[in-house]
């Protein structure tokens, strides 16, 4: 612990020293984990990151508490750190995962440093800085079960004696994937005619390219500037995502089809590597230019770019932090797991994100320092995409879809906070702070094509549009008591507060119940008391951690399918908690020989959701009563939320030749059980379960030769879910987790 360096307070402290719940990843353990950035929970079980198509494009959760995922204009409330550049969106989370420094993983509310949206935690990513010396590394990988091609280097070059330059990418190929489509060839009553055949049936086939470049400039004490810069394309031709859904059904039951069709026996209804994804008929993608060929495909294209300087006059350090983000991203598939292709559609995404922070910090030795700062951000926003709700062909004006929509909008902030850092004794340090951020949004949406010949009078009518500016106000503060009474102590207490803004909703359909007052949510706050302690014992050989955390939510935004309507509503609701306790402990029996144990139990819970959706199919008699109907999830799980998350991990290393070591690295993860679908529909019920990550490799000064295994116990288990669009039975259509993964390393360092 004593050499790892984490920025949580915006400055380089070590671990030790920092009163805040904080996990890091080194380079090693993030190149085991793959580019696959939810494989780093086997290591940091609390954090689990749920990757999806539609809305927000995924999840990332930290104590049990996350952001709903079917909205798009949801952001994260664990706010996802690149290079200094904050970001709100989801779909960025794969962009950074290659050529890393760290990954630093901060738990509960973090308003003061990370600003708004820090709400359950923060997620930072580190890309590598150049080496002083001329040199890199290139590696060749190929995964056995979705075949799949992984390639990444880097190399670093030093120009001069004040210039580094680092040139890094990757490049892989998944040429089969993991799961398969059996949608059969149908015939659609309502259409009269059969469905297509998939231009696929192994899916995901995914092609992704990385690349980076890294330039540190220091000429001298006083001064340096890195600027880095991240593009990442990705390319899933077959389906949907990269994350296919598949449906799932209580236990004992099969498949019983859609409200205006028969049962699908083709479908298992299990979550397993087997799934039902509809093609359109070529009569139907004719007139649906935006289908394709009618299998569903996806891409993105994203860049993120920051210029961080530092300048340094006496104990002071000025730091200025540029940042700019950019993302288009397009979808289009089925949306239902159902042969028929009922809900059918897709969603475009551009969106651009420029930020400027300033932060002063003093390092003087008295007993007071401080840090002040300022951050203001600009993000420019449109969504559209057209899309099928109703079974059957009707053609208006040469398109044979049900409706096309557009959105667009923006969000303006500016923030400053403050903080002092004031030694009260030699043993106790009193740290106080606060952030106000102010924060101005606008959206318009409305659908700009609606079917003329089919039953859409749900919808917002075509050309009619609803729009909102709305701004909010919000400080935060925080305050920290430390107790160091040996340098291999430290005992601390904090109260924390942090907000996630509010906005105006992006619904996936625009029906006609929206107005220029319903389609905006208010923020969420937090409010946190935590008590830590960390030990060296042992000589430095153990080290532990011990948190206890009570985390308070309010006006919760949840986002919910409307099964009649196939749109999802955005609302604030009640309140939630999370408490409990954390564990961690490090320690080298031998030189040779390490184990690490990371434990959290969280009670994620609703402390008031009175009015909550029901699940599709719940009856009055499973509590689902009123007019409109509504369940009570007044002291229910939260979702995604399982009370208890474990790792063990195993280290060793020994010599093997005079230039030659053998690695073993091994890693037992276990969940206990909970529902992975916002309604709480039994059957999203998720059963414990324990997943195995195994590898070895032979290291020399040169060459590396590896074997990576990853869900040995192939589990698959459910990340997510919502109520199938008309199913019957209380059917859910839902992500499960990568399953097993093996993958063969090369590697040559020059």
């Amino acid at each position: 612990m004593d050499d790892i360096v984490v920025t949580a307070r915006g400055r380089e402290e070590r671990l030790k020293d920092v009163p805040v719940s904080a996990s890091v990843l080194s380079t090693k353990e993030v190149q085991l984990a793959g580019a696959n950035i939810a494989n780093i929970s086997a290591v940091v079980p609390t954090l689990r990151i749920s990757r999806g198509g539609a809305g927000t494009g995924g999840s990332v959760s930290i104590r049990g508490i996350a952001s709903s995922i079917a909205n798009a204009s949801l952001e994260q409330k664990v706010a996802l750190n690149l290079d200094g550049v904050q970001l709100g969106r989801a779909r960025f989370i794969a962009s950074g995962m290659f050529d890393t420094r760290n990954i630093e993983v901060l738990r509960g509310p973090q308003s003061l440093y990370f600003g708004k949206n820090a709400t359950a935690g923060v997620l930072s990513i580190s890309s590598a800085d150049p080496e002083t010396t001329a040199g890199g590394y290139v590696r060749a990988g190929y995964e056995t079960v979705a075949h799949e091609y992984q390639f990444e280097g880097a190399y670093s070059l030093p120009v001069s004696d004040n210039l580094r330059i680092r040139l890094s990418g990757r490049y892989a190929d998944m040429t089969k994937g993991w799961m398969v489509n059996d949608a059969p060839v149908v015939f659609q009553t309502a259409s009269n005619t059969f469905s297509g055949v998939p231009s696929s049936r192994n899916i995901p086939q995914v092609q992704s390219t990385m690349l980076r470049g890294v330039a540190v400039y220091h000429p001298n004490d006083q001064f340096d500037a890195a600027l880095r810069v991240t593009v990442a394309h990705q390319d899933t031709p077959h389906s949907r995502g990269e994350m296919p859904a598949q449906v799932v059904c209580a236990p004992g039951l099969a498949n019983a089809g859609v409200t205006f069709a028969g049962a699908e026996p083709w479908d298992d209804c299990r979550l397993n590597n087997h799934t039902v994804l509809g093609v359109l008929p070529p009569e139907q993608t004719t007139n649906y230019p935006e289908a394709g060929n009618g299998t569903g495909n996806s891409s993105s294209r994203s860049t993120i770019a920051s210029l961080t300087m530092n300048y340094r006059f006496g104990d002071l350090t000025l730091t200025s932090v540029t940042g700019l983000a950019t993302l288009d991203y397009r979808e289009i598939g089925d949306a239902a797991g159902s042969a028929y292709t009922y809900a059918w559609g897709g969603e475009a995404e551009d969106y651009k994100q420029y930020s400027q922070e300033l932060r002063l910090a003093s390092n003087f030795d008295g007993r007071l320092n401080f840090s002040v700062g300022g951050l203001v951000s600009k993000a420019d926003k449109h969504f559209g995409g057209c899309g099928i709700l109703l079974p059957g062909i009707a053609v208006d004006r040469g398109r044979s879809n049900s409706f096309c929509r557009d959105y667009r909008g923006g969000t303006e902030t500016a923030s400053v906070f403050a903080q002092g850092i004031y030694k009260l004794s030699e043993t106790l340090t009193l740290t106080a702070g606060a952030r106000f951020t102010h924060e101005e949004s606008d959206g318009t949406l409305g659908n700009i094509f609606v079917n003329r010949n089919q039953a859409l009078s749900f919808l917002l009518p075509e050309g009619r549009f609803v729009s909102n500016k709305v701004s909010f106000d919000n400080l935060s503060p925080e305050v920290t008591l430390t107790w160091r009474p040996s340098s291999d102590i430290m005992i601390y207490t904090a109260y924390r507060t942090a907000s996630l803004a509010g906005g105006v909703s992006i619904p996936t359909t625009i029906t006609a119940g929206f107005t220029n007052d319903n389609i905006v949510f208010q923020p969420e706050d937090a409010k946190s008391y935590e008590a830590g302690a960390r030990f060296t014992l042992l000589d430095g050989r153990l080290t532990t951690s011990a948190t206890a955390f009570r985390t308070d939510y309010k006006d919760l935004q949840v986002s919910a399918l409307d099964p009649n309507t196939l749109g999802y509503i955005l609302r604030n609701v009640g309140a939630a908690r999370t408490d409990g306790v954390e564990l961690a402990a490090n320690y080298h029996a031998t030189p040779n020989l390490r184990f690490r144990i990371d434990a959290t139990y969280a009670n994620a819970r609703y402390i008031s959701f009175p009015n909550a959706q029901c699940y599709g199919g719940q009856t009055a008699a499973q509590e689902c009563v009123g007019t409109p109907a509504t369940q009570d999830l007044s002291g229910k799980q939260l979702p995604r939320a399982p009370e208890l998350v474990a790792s063990l991990g195993v280290f060793y290393t020994r010599p093997v030749g005079d230039d030659l070591d053998l690695n073993i690295n091994g890693n037992v993860r276990y969940n206990s059980d909970y529902n992975y679908v916002e309604t709480n529909n039994p059957v999203g019920h998720q059963d414990a379960f324990a997943t195995v990550d195994l590898s070895a490799s032979l290291v020399s000064s040169v060459w590396e030769f590896g074997v990576v295994g990853r869900n040995l116990t192939n589990e698959y288990y459910g990340m997510s879910g919502i109520d199938q669009p008309r199913g019957r039975n209380g059917q859910v259509f839902a992500v499960a987790a990568r399953p097993r993964e093996v993958v063969f390393q090369l590697t040559r360092r020059f």
